[in-house]
């Protein structure tokens, strides 16, 4: 284990865990744009998951008098199957096409909650939560499931307790499949499994704090943080792509 991606994994993971604890979601964004620096695309997926499974352990644990078990199954269900088959394509495309993905779809979910922002938000229905679901599935593949549900999650519970309690839930069960899909493919190693190790210690470290500071937003406040993240990381993501190659 070299002391220089130590180093560089505790810093960002604990840039993520913060997000994670301020949004309910984004572990898996500012993780897999700095991580790939110094490890490949795929060891930094399966870094991100076991990070992303120990911090929704813990924000479920602090919340799970709110989930509500008939809203998220309808979710659940088409993400393992979108996952199933998206994981695939993860060890077949170069990291040019995963960026370019990557950037779509943070710029899509930021508009989308700009569009929440101004009143105008999806309704709670078996269709809605399929589509949400399928989309999920698919963003898994980048390591990024928290966007699609969590503007699903944020446009039908009006509470942020209940919105970070089932949304905590979905990832739960969601990111569990996707690590056993890993492990079978080999994705896990013994070096992987060190610095998750490892991470996840720095993530439960930094996260309780950024929750005491998530449950006294307001709904709007908590909005516009989403959108500013989501925004930042994208153009960040971009200028990546372009200056250095």
């Amino acid at each position: 284990m070299e002391m220089e991606a130590l180093l560089f994994l505790i810093l960002i993971v604990g840039l993520s865990a913060f997000v994670q604890g301020l949004t309910g979601f984004g572990v898996g964004i500012p993780m897999m744009l700095f991580l790939p620096y110094m490890f490949s695309y795929q060891t930094a997926v399966a870094i991100t998951v076991i990070c992303a499974i120990v911090m929704s352990c813990v924000l479920l644990f602090k919340t799970r008098e709110n989930v509500e078990i008939k809203e998220i199954l309808p979710v659940v269900i088409p993400v393992l199957i979108m996952q199933i088959i998206s994981t695939y394509f993860l060890f077949v495309l170069n990291n040019d096409v995963l960026t370019i993905v990557l950037v779509i779809i943070l710029l899509l979910f930021a508009g989308l909650f700009i569009v929440s922002d101004r009143r105008w938000q999806i309704k709670a229905s078996v269709p809605n939560s399929i589509l949400a679901g399928c989309v999920t599935g698919v963003c898994n593949m980048l390591g990024m499931s928290g966007p699609p549900l969590g503007y699903y999650y944020h446009s039908i519970f009006e509470n942020n307790i209940r919105y970070l309690a089932n949304l905590q839930a979905t990832l739960l069960i969601t990111l569990t499949i996707l690590l056993v899909q890993h492990i079978i493919e080999g994705n896990i190693t013994l070096v992987t499994f060190e610095y998750s190790a490892i991470a996840s210690v720095v993530c439960v470290i930094v996260l309780l704090p950024a929750l005491k500071v998530f449950k006294k937003l307001d709904r709007s406040k908590l909005t516009q943080i989403i959108i500013v993240f989501l925004i930042v990381m994208a153009i960040m993501k971009l200028a990546e792509f372009y200056l250095l190659g």
